[in-house]
């Protein structure tokens, strides 16, 4: 009995091991499933997603309208739409020779900015026609005081000199010696003015009295004349000492 029993459970067990190994055939394909499925929808970073659309997704570019710009005959060159260079149809065999010898060189004086027909300054005028008209050099203007000018440099201008007369009373001292003054010379070369520097008292009335008679020919600054400030001295010598 106990053989008959274990018998007919072995048999039930080898009767129901195909369904057992299907089952669990069926439930590893569901596990692989749940688990792999997931793993194929993962979607990349923002950037890169940004990426990938930007490089596999963008549109391609629209058809040139014949107002953008015109294109250049199909000679194998590159060709341009607008700003973009496009790929030529056929890549030449040979590199391309350009012949320059019949080119003019550039004119010094050429229009502006490479522009044609420019005038090459903002008031209208040609580079050549300016250089070729008269070039006026603006003239400073003159100055309000005195310009002091050298005792040597205005001794080359003194038209008239006038010999001081010696005080008899200095003279029978035997008082001699330099009287200096500081003198203004006007425009037309005349004495203006006369301070003493330096001297003695009893020469200088003399001095001044013979220096206001001298004339000068007129300082001239950029072609003007002008007042200026100069020394004068005068020599009193005894003759005979």
């Amino acid at each position: 009995m106990f053989e008959e029993a274990l018998f007919e459970s072995a048999g039930h067990t080898r009767r129901s091991h195909p369904s057992t190994l299907l089952g669990f055939v069926l439930q590893c394909a569901a596990i692989t499933a749940v688990v792999v499925a997931p793993l194929l929808h993962i979607e990349p970073p923002p950037q890169l997603r940004t990426l990938l659309t930007a490089v596999s997704f963008a549109p391609p570019p629209p058809a040139a309208s014949p107002n953008v710009g015109a294109q250049a005959p199909h000679t194998g060159f590159s060709q341009t739409i607008g700003i973009t260079v496009v790929q030529p149809p056929r890549i030449p065999a040979h590199p391309a020779i350009i012949n320059d010898e019949n080119v003019p060189p550039p004119s010094l004086f050429g229009s502006a900015n490479g522009v044609a027909g420019g005038t090459g300054s903002s008031t209208g005028h040609n580079i050549s026609d300016l250089l070729s008209g008269p070039i006026v050099t603006p003239v400073p203007p003159a100055p309000t005081r005195p310009v002091p000018v050298s005792t040597g440099v205005m001794q080359g201008l003194l038209l008239a000199s006038v010999r001081p007369v010696y005080p008899a009373m200095a003279q029978a001292a035997g008082i001699q010696g330099a009287v200096v003054l500081n003198a203004t010379i006007s425009r037309e070369g005349a004495i203006e003015n006369l301070r003493v520097e330096s001297g003695h008292p009893m020469l200088v009335a003399a001095a001044i009295e013979a220096v206001r008679q001298w004339r000068y020919r007129p300082y001239l600054l950029n072609g003007r004349p002008i007042e200026v400030e100069t020394q004068i001295t005068v020599n009193f010598v005894i003759s005979g000492r």
